[in-house]
């Protein structure tokens, strides 16, 4: 337990022993522990951090939950790491939760965890409640990257939206991002849950293959 009254666990201390180490700053050492003598925003991270490859969500959150009672206000980089623990955890509810409070603490929100948000809650079923996700993340104009718009395309193609797959994936491609062959997949995928034969999703690729850009435009 650290001055300030936080018990940090072996598993955390390492963490934080390293990072202090590595960043040539002063510990104070009582027999073999070394307690850190100074709490801030980074070492929160840190320990959230290391909370997540512990995959013990329960302090992860009661961590973050102690800053705003020890002096330290949560940086967008906190809320990420929660976030992304809690959906990747599959307990998108609580991670809508610390995203709402991001959003209140007038933090930017990025993509990435409104990306990891929609795979959490495709992963669990509830397609509805994904494709809201998407379409806040269209207002926000956060659909911008690879990894997002492949999430998308992987949804859509789950839940049979071959319309808006097709849409998805024209989009991407006109503002220049390139898909890759996993994206061509979901695209197929969505295609047959339509009607389309599987010969000729089939003939759309080999097309690709020979000549990828008359391919690339058939594709949409």
């Amino acid at each position: 337990m650290d001055e300030k009254g936080l018990e940090i666990d072996g598993y955390t201390q390492f963490a934080l022993t390293r990072m202090y180490i590595e960043a040539g700053m002063p510990l104070m050492h009582t027999g073999s522990t070394a307690i850190l003598w100074m709490l801030t925003v980074l070492v929160f991270n840190v320990m959230i951090k290391a909370y997540r490859l512990a995959q013990n969500y329960g302090k992860a959150c009661h961590l973050f939950d102690s800053m705003e009672s020890r002096g330290v206000v949560p940086d967008k980089c906190t809320y990420s790491s929660i976030i992304q623990i809690l959906a990747g955890a599959d307990l998108p509810h609580k991670a809508k939760h610390y995203l709402k409070k991001m959003q209140e603490a007038g933090l930017f929100t990025d993509c990435i965890s409104y990306c990891v948000l929609i795979s959490s809650v495709k992963r669990l079923g509830r397609f509805e409640e994904a494709i809201q996700i998407t379409k806040q993340t269209r207002e926000l104009v956060l659909l911008t990257d690879l990894l997002c718009y492949n999430n998308v395309l992987g949804l859509y193609a789950l839940d049979g939206r071959w319309k808006d797959a097709v849409g998805t994936f024209k989009e991407m491609v006109e503002a220049s991002i390139q898909p890759e062959d996993y994206m061509f997949n979901s695209l197929g995928i969505a295609l047959v849950k339509c009607g389309i034969s599987k010969k000729a999703v089939d003939k759309l690729e080999a097309t690709k293959k020979n000549d990828y850009q008359n391919g690339l435009q058939a594709w949409m």
